[in-house]
């Protein structure tokens, strides 16, 4: 039984949505409390669902008995772990924000570990503070968009329309 497509639409939903206001870069909006909090969460559980997705995108791929789809789904599994391997990268930034946002207490108590804390929270700042995390987000909106269009044509197949044939001939080795 295939359950790949029951977990992979709401991290899209997510992730896509994060993606669309990390780029939204007016100040009146992103000086709310509630700003980092909304694409904390969107990121964060996007993520995960995304790593659920590829979980069950292992389990699917198992089950192909036509051995002529593989170059296509290998193609897919590839760019699916490039959106979760981007996203990653962000959720972790948000993760680590938050915990330096929330909770000192944290910060305070791991004294053994303040030079490596020092490492994570300058990564952080780097991830989360400087115009990376747009570049990161539109890289991740990308590939999350050339994953869909390749699990589009695994389901539907490549000529269903022109965007998805497109995408097919220009990643899909042999194409």
């Amino acid at each position: 039984m295939n359950i790949h497509p029951i977990f992979v639409h709401f991290p899209i939903a997510l992730l896509s949505t994060y993606a669309v206001l990390e780029l939204i870069r007016f100040k009146i909006v992103k000086n709310q409390l509630y700003w980092f909090y909304v694409k904390s969460v969107l990121v964060i559980l996007g993520t995960l669902g995304g790593l659920a997705s590829l979980l069950t995108g292992d389990i699917a791929k198992e089950l192909v008995t036509d051995n002529s789809y593989l170059p296509l789904i290998n193609t897919h599994e590839f760019w699916a772990k490039t959106s979760v391997v981007i996203f990653s990268i962000l959720a972790s930034g948000y993760a680590v924000a938050w915990i330096r946002k929330y909770d000192r207490a944290f910060i305070k108590n791991i004294s053994m570990f303040s030079g490596v804390w020092q490492v994570i929270l300058r990564i952080q700042v780097l991830i989360t503070d400087t115009r990376l995390v747009v570049v990161l987000a539109l890289a991740g909106i990308a590939a999350l968009f050339i994953t869909g269009a390749l699990g589009g044509s695994i389901v539907y197949g490549h000529e269903g329309d022109p965007v998805t044939n497109w995408i097919y001939r220009l990643f899909v080795p042999g194409s």
